[in-house]
């Protein structure tokens, strides 16, 4: 299991992996998240909306690792 940094969390734990295959989206462009914008976009995301899905994402894996940490947290 890697260290639980923002890093690894949002990009490199399996479970993210995952997420962002199954989006579409290739991450592998993005060594850690603040090159998250550096990403390939989704085909189905208009250019203008991008930056605001991709860190709804980032949220949304954010959230799901508080429930799995403390569930009825959120």
């Amino acid at each position: 299991m890697g260290a639980e940094s923002p890093d690894h969390l949002i990009l490199h734990c399996s479970f993210a992996r995952q997420f962002w295959t199954a989006i579409g989206s290739t991450i592998r462009d993005a060594d850690n998240v603040e090159r998250l914008w550096e990403v390939t976009r989704p085909h189905n995301i208009l250019e203008a909306y991008c930056s605001t899905y991709l860190l709804l994402c980032a949220w949304q894996l954010w959230k799901h690792r508080l429930r799995l940490l403390k569930p009825g947290a959120l």
